[in-house]
């Protein structure tokens, strides 16, 4: 909901920006919320999935940026050349009303990732979850597992992770030698990839212009 949010406070208001350099800044801190959806979101949307639909619904979600790719671009097209003064603002103000939306919709149906909870010691808090989860499923709990079996029993500790209730220790835990590599390997695939996003994306619009098509 923080990412969400932040989303939406960095491009409204970038859409009231006085000048250049205020509207860069403004859509800097909203970036800070454009790389948490995906890093936090996703995770929390695997650990609820079924196994059984996991695959099927992770494809369908990766559609969804394409769809408001299509979508930002339709706006465009048809907010900034109608209003040639003010329409970027229209259009920033736009894009940045459905994270107020989604912000709102994850505050009202928010449940904590029970992993997290467990890595926080809260196990009772976690076996709530997973009772609603059960039900929302059509299964009791105790059925799958029994109550009677303490939750931090049933879990295999992680002895690289201090859960000795610092965040920081848990934050650096991902440098630590068992994780290392995995870190090192997942964080140069992340910024290949969004470089090449972003990069053929900026040069797109150059490259079809020096094609003598109209790039916009």
């Amino acid at each position: 909901a923080v990412s969400v949010a932040m989303i939406g406070v960095g491009g409204l208001a970038s859409a009231f920006a006085p000048d250049y350099t205020t509207f860069l800044l403004l859509r800097f801190f909203a970036s800070f919320g454009v790389m948490g959806v995906p890093i936090l979101a996703y995770p929390v949307l695997i650990e609820f999935l079924p196994v059984r639909n996991r695959g099927r619904v992770l494809v369908l979600v990766t559609l969804l940026p394409a769809l408001a790719a299509c979508a930002s671009g339709g706006l465009a097209w048809w907010l900034i050349p109608t209003y040639p003064v003010l329409g970027w603002r229209y259009f920033t103000a736009a894009m940045a009303l459905p994270s107020f939306v989604a912000a709102a919709g994850r505050m009202l149906f928010f449940y904590e990732s029970p992993r997290f909870l467990v890595s926080q010691g809260k196990f009772a808090q976690a076996r709530e979850v997973l009772v609603a989860m059960a039900r929302i499923n059509g299964k009791r709990l105790d059925d799958l597992l029994p109550a009677r079996v303490p939750l931090q029993d049933m879990i295999i500790p992680d002895s690289d992770v201090n859960n000795s209730g610092s965040s920081l220790p848990k934050l650096l835990a991902i440098f630590s030698r068992a994780y290392i590599w995995r870190t090192l390997c997942l964080s140069v695939a992340y910024v290949c990839l969004t470089a090449g996003y972003y990069c053929t994306t900026v040069f797109l619009p150059t490259l079809l212009t020096q094609l003598n098509l109209n790039a916009y």
